[in-house]
């Protein structure tokens, strides 16, 4: 037996812990003592059921990003053998190299069970090797935020030094990306309603620094810091209305990262202003089997270090989750 966290209905109070069965092996299947869990937005949205509701099944076990040491390997793995150290994936069983429609079956955390437990068996093809530089509580923040920041700057964006960043927030999926942005030398525009905040970003390489609240016309610094040539790239977080003021920042033939939404899923755009900057846009979709092995191996060549705002025992769960909530700079850990 082993000692997991179920989710047995929506709500933070129906979060507990349980003895379960240790899950056992198949062939080409390998069996994690899980050392290190990552919260992230996604987790929250779960628990208060705004996340994909009518995909789950109850209970089972949340969370999808950790990493840990392989224990045991199946009679056909090739890939791993006893000891390595290893990240997971978001997502599991999806096809190599191209985006897997059936995808969102197959998410770690919900529906199908997570990383919220002392082991957990993957598909060998399912976690990847960590970072030989990273500590375990490191590794585990990648899956999501980073991949996601990776994606959008580096793969879709060819980001290059001469580049405009701006950065909304100072989110996990932020953090990284001006982590990213930095090791290239991009030119960084951060916003956020916090100064503590903003001041903390200039050790990160941010160039300029812009709070939304103290400015609630922010975009016209944007436009004065750019000389109103607008930014090349834009991680766009919030949604709803924020996207049509993310639109008109866009330089000509800028690129703009469709990633969250805070404010909503749901926004009305000027399409013409679009078309005008002939503006790239793209929904960012972690799905990707090959490109997640690129990333961590950029990572680990960048020597990347995420920021991790705290760390929490396994024991306390639901005071890691309830922390999710407060003013947290960086990724909220679980360490077992």
């Amino acid at each position: 037996m082993m000692r997991a966290w179920q989710l047995e209905d929506f709500g933070l109070d129906c979060l507990k812990m349980v003895d379960v069965p240790t899950p056992e092996v198949g062939n080409k299947q390998v069996l994690i003592e899980v050392k290190a869990i990552s919260l992230n937005y996604r987790d929250r949205a779960i628990i208060e059921g705004n996340y994909a509701p009518g995909t789950l099944t109850f209970p089972f076990i949340p969370t999808s990003d950790f990493s840990g040491k392989v224990v045991q390997v199946g009679k056909k793995v090739t890939q791993f053998k006893v000891n390595d150290r290893v990240i997971s994936r978001l997502y599991a069983k999806s096809s190599k190299g191209t985006l897997d429609s059936n995808g969102d079956k197959h998410t770690l955390g919900g529906p199908l069970d997570g990383g919220l437990a002392e082991y957990v068996v993957l598909d060998e093809d399912d976690v990847v090797a960590l970072p030989g530089n990273l500590s375990y509580e490191a590794a585990a923040t990648l899956p999501i935020a980073a991949f996601t920041a990776w994606l959008s700057l580096v793969h879709y964006g060819a980001l290059k030094s001469s580049d405009t960043v701006l950065i909304q927030g100072t989110g996990d999926v932020s953090l990284f990306g001006i982590q990213i942005a930095a090791s290239v030398g991009a030119n960084i525009i951060a916003t956020s309603s916090s100064n503590d905040k903003l001041s903390k970003l200039e050790s990160y390489g941010v160039t300029h620094f812009i709070n939304y609240t103290t400015q609630p016309n922010w975009e016209n610094k944007v436009l004065e810091i750019t000389n109103h040539k607008g930014v090349d790239h834009i991680l766009e977080v919030v949604g709803g209305s924020n996207i049509q003021k993310s639109i008109s920042l866009l330089a000509k033939k800028g690129k703009i990262y469709f990633i969250g939404f805070l404010e909503s899923a749901i926004a009305e755009i000027n399409f013409m202003q679009l078309a005008e900057k002939q503006a790239q846009t793209f929904g960012i979709n972690t799905n990707h089997h090959d490109l997640y092995n690129k990333m961590i191996e950029d990572i680990n060549h960048l020597n990347l270090h995420p920021v991790i705002d705290s760390t929490f025992d396994f024991n306390d769960v639901v005071d890691a989750y309830q922390h999710l909530y407060e003013n947290t700079f960086g990724k909220v850990v679980i360490k077992i």
